[in-house]
Parts: C-alpha cells; sequence; structure tokens
C-alpha cells in the first residue's frame, strides 16, 4: 500500500510538473513576447511588448522590487481580497475589481491571445510560492547541474572545493548540494535553458548579452561586449554569424553602428569578426581571421595564420585554467548571493541578491552585478596568436 501510495504521488508530481496551464501561465506572467498578450492604449490593442505581471508584481509575485511596487499577487493574496478566477478575468481586461471599483490608471488593460490565458494565469500564480522555493529546505538547498563530462570536471571540482572552504556548515544552516534533478537554480547550464522557473546560474556556454537578469546570471563578458572590445580596434567591424545570434545580436548591441550580417554578405572592404566554430571553419584563405577564444578552442586555424580573439575571462594573476577559475568564482559569488537573500529566500530574491554582489577576485575580473547585471563584468582582452591553439 505504501509503495502504490508513493507511485501515485509521483505521478501526481510530474502531471503538475508538466502543466501546459502552469507553463502558459509563467509565460503570460514574465512577459514572454510568444504569448501574443496585447495591452490597450486608448481605443487600441498593441502587443504588451515590455509590459509584465513581473514588473511590477515582482518574480515571486509577492510585491514588487524589480521595477514597480505593486502588490502582491500570488492566488492565496488575491483570494484574501475576494478574487475568483472569473473576477480576476475581469480585472485584467476591464480595470474593475471584485467590489465593482475601476482600478488604478497603473495597472494596465490586457487582451488575450486564447480565452483560456485567465486561467492560465490562476494555474500559475496558485503554486508559484511552492515553485519559488523548489530545492530549498531548512537543511539544505540544492542546485541542478549538468551530467558529469570529463571536459567540465575542472569547473566542478573547483566549483565544489570552494563551498567546502566558503562554507563548510553552509548558508544560514543550509548545506549546498548538487543534483542532476531540478532545482533552486540551475547552474553551469550548458545550452541555453528553458524557461521552467529555475534561473539560470554561470553558464558554461556564452550569454548573448540580451538576456533578462531576472533569470539568468554568468560571471564573465556577454558575446555583445565581446564584439564591442573588437569593434573599439577594428573600426567598421562587420559581425558574421548564424541567423538566430545573428539577430539577437542585432538588437543587443548599441546605435546600429556594428553591421551583423550573414554568409551571403560577406563584406570585403572591412573586418570581419567570425562568430560560431562552423563559421570560423569557412573563414577564407589569407583574409584576417576575427573571432572569440571560445570559437578558436573548437576551431583552430591552419598553422601559420594569426588571429585576433576575444578573451572574457582575462586574469594576468591565474595559476591554474580558466574553467577552474569560472568554477572557483561562480562558488564564490553563489555563496555571497545566499548570504544577501537571507534565511527566507525565494528564487526571485536569490536574482535581486546579486545586484548588491561586488566581489574581486584575484584570478579574474572584478564582479560588481549593480554595474553589470547579467554579467556583473564587461571586461574583456584582446589576444593576438600565430600558433594553432590546441583543443581543451
Amino acid at each position: 500500500m505504501r509503495a502504490r501510495a508513493a507511485l501515485i504521488w509521483l505521478m501526481l508530481s510530474c502531471a503538475a510538473q508538466a502543466d501546459p496551464a502552469v507553463d502558459r501561465g509563467r509565460a503570460i506572467y514574465a512577459g514572454d513576447p510568444g504569448t501574443g498578450l496585447q495591452v490597450q492604449v486608448g481605443q487600441r490593442l498593441r502587443p504588451a511588448r515590455g509590459i509584465s505581471c513581473a514588473g511590477c508584481h515582482g518574480h515571486d509575485a509577492q510585491g514588487g522590487a524589480e521595477v514597480q511596487s505593486g502588490p502582491a499577487i500570488d492566488w492565496p493574496a488575491l483570494e484574501a481580497q475576494g478574487y475568483t478566477p472569473a473576477s480576476f478575468a475581469r480585472a485584467l481586461t476591464q480595470g474593475i475589481a471584485p467590489d465593482g471599483r475601476t482600478l488604478g490608471g497603473a495597472m494596465p488593460r490586457l487582451a488575450f491571445a486564447s480565452p483560456h490565458d485567465a486561467a492560465a494565469l490562476v494555474a500559475f500564480l496558485t503554486q508559484i510560492s511552492a515553485e519559488q522555493r523548489k530545492g530549498i529546505t531548512p537543511q539544505a538547498v540544492t542546485f541542478q547541474r549538468p551530467p558529469p563530462e570529463f571536459a567540465l570536471a575542472p569547473f566542478w571540482q573547483a566549483f565544489e572545493a570552494q563551498i567546502a572552504a566558503l562554507a563548510p556548515q553552509g548558508v544560514f544552516g543550509r548545506q549546498i548540494r548538487l543534483s542532476i534533478d531540478p532545482g533552486f537554480a540551475r547552474i553551469g547550464a550548458l545550452r541555453p535553458a528553458p524557461a521552467d522557473g529555475q534561473p539560470s546560474l554561470f553558464p558554461l556556454h556564452p550569454l548573448i548579452g540580451d538576456e533578462d537578469p531576472a533569470t539568468t546570471r554568468g560571471a564573465f563578458a556577454s558575446l555583445s561586449a565581446q564584439v564591442q572590445a573588437m569593434a573599439a580596434r577594428h573600426p567598421q567591424l562587420a559581425v558574421l554569424a548564424p541567423p538566430t545570434t545573428r539577430m539577437r545580436l542585432a538588437d543587443a548591441l548599441p546605435d546600429g553602428r556594428i553591421a551583423v550580417i550573414g554568409t551571403d554578405a560577406l563584406p570585403v572592404d572591412r573586418p570581419v569578426m567570425m562568430l560560431g566554430a562552423d563559421q570560423l571553419a569557412k573563414m577564407p584563405p589569407g583574409a584576417d581571421i576575427l573571432t572569440t577564444l571560445d570559437d578558436l578552442a573548437l576551431t583552430p586555424p591552419a598553422p601559420g595564420r594569426c588571429v585576433q580573439a576575444t578573451d572574457p575571462r582575462p586574469a594576468d594573476t591565474a595559476t591554474d585554467g580558466a574553467m577552474a577559475q569560472y568554477g572557483r568564482v561562480a562558488a564564490t559569488a553563489l555563496i555571497e548571493a545566499l548570504r544577501l537573500c537571507q534565511a527566507d529566500c525565494t528564487r526571485a530574491g536569490l536574482m535581486r541578491a546579486f545586484d548588491r554582489v561586488e566581489l574581486q577576485p584575484p584570478d579574474w575580473p572584478a564582479l560588481d552585478y549593480a554595474d553589470h547585471p547579467l554579467t556583473g563584468t564587461d571586461q574583456v582582452r584582446i589576444i593576438k596568436l600565430c600558433d594553432p591553439v590546441p583543443r581543451p
């Protein structure tokens, strides 16, 4: 009987995690442009770009702290004010509270793409409190890590050694643990993470620079910062990038002064920075090679060719490899953010706590998330190499 009950609980838990209504509600709450949400402006409807529930009411729905100060709107708080699913939908679309009063103009009047969207938002707000504390107990806070890989071992060995050195008893009595299962946040993602409610901390892939600091935090300069560093050395720089990167990078770079192009528009009269190992492998013979150190490690040039590459992890005093340095600084920053988040930490609270993290590691660029919310730094070094770079 006990085994059967456990199996039923597991089935219900998996079903809840895969609830498409909750996922839809989460996307609407976060302001995902793919939801088709619109806002009323005068007599017209406009796409709700830049408008989200999280922007005013907090990413944990406990009241605005990120941008504006809206009230708490998790479902228990709304029910305490007399809201039902039907009156909640009316408040969102018509601006009328359960008692009949008109809500203030700071509350936008929304138009949903689907008649089920208001219910999806209710489904999300019903479970947001539990989601915000998933992976955290009085005894431990558990973070998700990718499955072990030999190439990543230096990062994780340094990360765990730094946790043991700086927080052997944990933080607020909670041991810091790692698991391949979802947890309080994701650490060391190998690729852009899905929007599943888990923040992504210290990814092992480069950040473009347009990611939301409320859901993502890195610790080395973004791809857009690397491009700008190369452009400072090479005026009239053009950037050759894969289609998805090209679109995002064009939006992340300022002023449109740097042309972001595809292979069908390769210029011959201006320097070109190649992004992506596939692009780098197709570099015409004799052309100057401008790229990133990450791409260069995947596709070394032929012997005898000189390369200029951006290094977003410059550290003249380093005694070990960049992966170990990154693991060490990631652990240090995480411990500091957990301490600043205090004992009643939520996922959103942890991300806000990063804004107060300032570090000056001896073998890493100084980190200041107040000035550089997404990555903590925009420091980039450009190195010149005239020999092949060995594969990592």
